[in-house]
C-alpha cells in the first residue's frame, strides 16, 4: 500500500486493550491542511512526509483509542492546538498544531453512571485552556437530551 492510501484495517489497534468494544468497526479521520505558502491548491506535507495526518493512527501513538466518525476542528484562540470532536463518541481529541499530531483525548467515560450515552457534535474553547465539549444526546443525572462538559 503506498503512502497516499489510508488502511480501513489498522495493524496494532488490538494491541491494547482500552474498552471491551469500539463503537464501531470502522475508525477514522485523516486530517488535510491547505499550504497556503505553496498555493491555493496544495496541499501541506507533514512531518512523516504524507500530505496528510491519519488520525486514528496519531491516537493510537498518543496512548488513545480511535474514535468514528470526525465531525469538527476547532482551534485554540491562541492557535497552539485544535480541538477535533466525533459525532460516534462522547470524547474527542487535542491535536498540537506545531508538531501536527493528537496529544490528549478526553473523555466524560470517568462521569459515568451519572453521564451516559451521547454524540459530541462540537464544541467551543473558553480561553485557550479549557474547551467546551458539546453532547447532543447525551444524559446527565438522568435527564437525557444533551449536556455541555467543560474540559
Amino acid at each position: 500500500m503506498g503512502d497516499d492510501v489510508v488502511a480501513v484495517h489498522r495493524p496494532g489497534c488490538n494491541s491494547q486493550i482500552a474498552q471491551k468494544k469500539t463503537t464501531g468497526p470502522i475508525v477514522g479521520g485523516t486530517l488535510y491542511s491547505i499550504d497556503i505558502d505553496a498555493g491555493q491548491n496544495e496541499w501541506m506535507t507533514m512531518p512523516s512526509g504524507k500530505k496528510y495526518v491519519d488520525l486514528p493512527e496519531s491516537m493510537i501513538a498518543a496512548g488513545c483509542v480511535p474514535k468514528h466518525k470526525p465531525h469538527m476542528v476547532l482551534p485554540s484562540p491562541d492557535g497552539k492546538h485544535t480541538a477535533i470532536t466525533y459525532t460516534g463518541d462522547q470524547d474527542f481529541a487535542i491535536f498540537k498544531n506545531d508538531e501536527h499530531k493528537v496529544i490528549f483525548c478526553p473523555t466524560v467515560d470517568y462521569l459515568k453512571p451519572s453521564v451516559f450515552g451521547g454524540a459530541t457534535h462540537s464544541g467551543a474553547w473558553f480561553g485557550s485552556d479549557h474547551f467546551l465539549l458539546l453532547d447532543m444526546t447525551g444524559c446527565v443525572n438522568g435527564v437525557c437530551g444533551g449536556g455541555i462538559y467543560k474540559f
